[in-house]
């Protein structure tokens, strides 16, 4: 009787153990997807400001043909 209780008390113990690495693992999976998280909101933040940017550059870029357009017309008045 009292080898089997250590057997089942052994048993016992295998389990908590084999529990608590689960857990541990558990914690550092949630970490890891916490980590990827922020990561792919900075992304979706950089993104963002991107295209903005991108933006703002198509609208100086058509503003400055126009400009050049404008000058182009303006010389063309005074060629000789």
């Amino acid at each position: 009787l009292e080898s089997l209780l250590t057997s089942i008390a052994s048993g016992i113990q295998h389990i908590n153990d084999v529990n608590m690495q689960v857990a541990t693992a558990t914690e550092e999976q949630t970490q890891v997807i916490e980590d990827i998280n922020q990561n792919i909101q900075q992304i979706s933040t950089n993104s963002d400001d991107n295209l903005h940017a991108a933006r703002q550059m198509v609208a100086v870029s058509d503003q400055l043909d126009s400009l050049a357009a404008e000058l182009n017309e303006q010389v063309n008045r005074f060629t000789l």
